[in-house]
């Protein structure tokens, strides 16, 4: 399958800037993972990261926004890092955002001012999600659930 030029390379590398800055700012090691993966990074093993980018949009009259399509109802990442480019190919904003908070949704958008606005550049949130993950010694992989689940199903 061919990569589109623009917009899928720009993704990419938005990924690979995006596992810098969780290696500088937190100190974790992150891995990008296959294309068919169904998130784009996975931070020391256990928390799993997706990348969306919005390129900036004009509604009627003078509204600006970004909009990110989440792509289904049921997150299967951990933590979403949402890149706001401006018209100048620069982040403008980035957001650091649980899952969670966005259960249901499949979109999301923002204006110059969002309810959002607490998320920004909360990469605290990826080194709290791998804290617990390895505080509670939960497993940080597929077969590490399989063997957490049969320890309760085997007893």
């Amino acid at each position: 399958m061919e990569i589109k030029e623009c917009e899928s390379k720009f993704g990419d590398q938005l990924e690979d800037y995006c596992v810098l800055q969780i290696q500088e700012k937190l100190g974790l090691d992150g891995e990008k993972t296959k294309p068919r993966y169904p998130y784009d990074i996975l931070v020391n093993r256990s928390v799993k990261v997706d990348v969306k980018v919005s390129r900036l949009f004009n509604n009627y009259g003078n509204s600006k926004y970004y909009t990110f399509n989440l792509e289904k109802k049921d997150q299967t990442c951990d933590i979403f890092v949402f890149y706001c480019i401006n018209q100048n190919d620069e982040i403008e904003r980035t957001f650091v955002i649980p899952s969670t908070v966005l259960s249901g949704k499949t979109q999301l958008a923002v204006g110059e001012s969002s309810m959002y606005d607490k998320y920004i550049d909360q990469w605290r949130f990826i080194s709290d999600y791998n804290k617990f993950i390895k505080t509670n010694n939960l497993p940080s992989s597929l077969n590490g659930v399989k063997r957490l689940v049969s320890r309760f199903v085997n007893r």
